[in-house]
């Protein structure tokens, strides 16, 4: 039926809503294994050369699969730093029926990291593109002495870099909170990679000095480059430690930081809010931080949620949706947008759990609460978001609602479907677990209770469901273990292509193996 699969792809350099210098950053961090989900809407980029096809599959020609390699020569358009290729697809029906993943869509392309490139407007490059039936590569010719690169970070980075409302709502509370002060201060930053807020909490003239955490050795060495590299590394302090175990200064003996803090600040924090510790840090510090008083920032947050209709529907005429909906419940949290979703609203928005980061603890809680049916549909998932209170004056917010759109995504719990009618009361349970906040129905309240209509059988058997979280388990175990073996293998295939004739290997075909594989960016330790 799609009779020919076009794909284009354009080159783009990265950038990010920081504000800062963090080219170190790119230069450690800007490469992958694999070709990555990318939504341009949802990036910051500029593309640094004109759109070009890549492939033309002819899907008639028994021949259009096999594996090739051509050389495509390209005008740079702008100035800048090659870091990849974003690449999207047009499929053709017919002649009528054609499909563009192109670039201004909210679906899903694909980016491919190469090896960086310096370009300048209005020269030339040559890009090889290869792929082998399962997959596509972009090569920067000639080809670079390849990079070694030390660590990975997940690609959500991007997105907390690129989030200009997060980023803006952050550095405008860090200003109020110094120009309030009327002596210098010193401010201690918990997980604070790459350091952007770090970095504009000491541009202020009344900070003293910045203590900034990173337990991750690599990753604090790149933020001390990262720092120095705008000027500010006699006002940031990089401490490479887990903050809990950090040493308040002593009359007498070692200590991590030299004047106690008097505002400490938290950056992470994940659909879920409390995912990324944020409780046990604030927990900690309020209970280990001798010096009193001093400011947490931020200093509490709201946890939202929403009851919703969500649908599949019909495909291609075919009413699938009703097979395909009931498979969807599942006891964990996932990740949706739901400006970019449809769906239905059969609730107000209402609280979940609001958190007092002066007060609030690592216990487990529990709680009941009833929420009222706004109007009639089915009830597929609930779907949560917060209002992260900074200070009195400042919040950022994940609300699917604001005006402002942010890159940290809605979570949503999926519940076994639920006919529901208007104006009944929907029981719900709320659990917290330090980090982990469930949301779901309350199964002995809803039991044939009024207005209320389970659909469907229950396509969930526990069996199953542990089955998976085993084999899943077991995968990414193999995974490392694979990744270190192809890391030996690779570190030994550079030494014979360095000095080949003592390994009695073809030096073309050493060379050829090392240079393929770091140009699609493995690592090798």
């Amino acid at each position: 039926i799609n009779a020919e699969y076009m794909g284009y792809a354009v080159g783009i350099q990265l950038r990010d809503k920081t504000g800062f210098n963090l080219s170190k950053w790119y230069e450690n961090y800007g490469w992958g294994l694999y070709p990555e989900p990318f939504i341009a809407a949802n990036e910051d980029f500029v593309k640094l050369t004109q759109p070009f096809e890549v492939f033309d599959f002819d899907f008639y020609n028994h021949n259009t699969l096999q594996s090739t390699s051509h050389d495509i020569p390209l005008s740079v358009t702008s100035s800048g730093v090659l870091h990849g290729f974003v690449y999207y697809t047009e499929t053709t029906f017919n002649e009528e029926s054609v499909l563009l993943n192109n670039e201004g869509q909210y679906t899903s392309q694909a980016f491919h990291w190469v090896e960086h490139r310096p370009l300048e407007a209005d020269a030339e490059v040559s890009v090889r593109v290869s792929h082998n039936q399962t997959r596509i590569l972009f090569q920067v010719l000639p080809l670079s002495t390849p990079t070694i690169f030390e660590v990975n970070v997940p690609s959500w980075y991007r997105n907390v870099l690129s989030d200009g409302p997060r980023t803006n709502i952050f550095y405008k509370a860090l200003k109020e909170y110094c120009d309030s002060k009327s002596s210098k201060v010193n401010i201690l930053s918990l997980c604070s990679s790459p350091g952007a807020l770090s970095m504009s909490a000491a541009s202020h003239p009344n900070v003293n000095m910045v203590y900034a955490t990173e337990k991750d050795a690599h990753t604090a060495f790149v933020m001390k480059q990262i720092i120095r590299d705008n000027g500010l590394d006699s006002k940031v302090t990089v401490i490479n430690k887990e903050p809990r175990k950090l040493i308040w200064p002593k009359e007498n003996g070692p200590s991590d930081i030299e004047d106690y803090p008097d505002l400490v600040l938290l950056e992470k924090f994940d659909a879920g809010c409390t995912g990324e510790g944020a409780l046990f840090y604030s927990q900690w510090t309020r209970e280990s931080l001798p010096h009193k008083p001093f400011q947490l920032m931020p200093c509490g947050a709201s946890i939202k949620g929403l009851l919703v209709e969500i649908r599949t529907g019909q495909i291609a005429d075919f009413g699938v949706g009703e097979i395909l909906d009931m498979y969807r419940w599942s006891p964990d949290m996932g990740l949706i947008d739901l400006r970019k979703t449809p769906y239905k609203a059969l609730s107000e928005p209402f609280d979940v759990i609001n958190y007092d980061f002066y007060t609030a603890n690592t216990e487990p809680i529990s709680d009941k609460m009833e929420v009222k049916i706004s109007a009639s549909g089915i009830a597929t998932a609930i779907v949560l978001w917060f209002d992260l209170k900074l200070d009195d004056n400042n919040v950022w917010s994940t609300s699917p609602f604001e005006s402002y759109s942010s890159n940290t995504m809605q979570g949503i719990y999926y519940i076994h479907e639920l006919k529901v009618d208007e104006g009944i009361s929907f029981p719900i349970e709320v659990h917290h677990q330090g980090s982990k906040i469930v949301v779901t129905v309350d199964n002995e309240k809803i039991k044939g209770k009024e207005g209320v209509v389970p659909l469907n059988q229950r396509r969930m058997n526990p069996r199953w469901y542990e089955h998976g979280k085993e084999v899943e388990m077991y995968t990414s175990t193999q995974m490392q273990l694979v990744q270190t073996e192809f890391n030996t293998l690779s570190d030994a295939f550079i030494k014979m292509a360095i000095d080949p004739v003592p390994f009695a290997v073809d030096p073309e075909i050493s060379l050829r193996f090392a240079t393929t594989m770091f140009n699609e960016g493995i690592a090798v330790d």
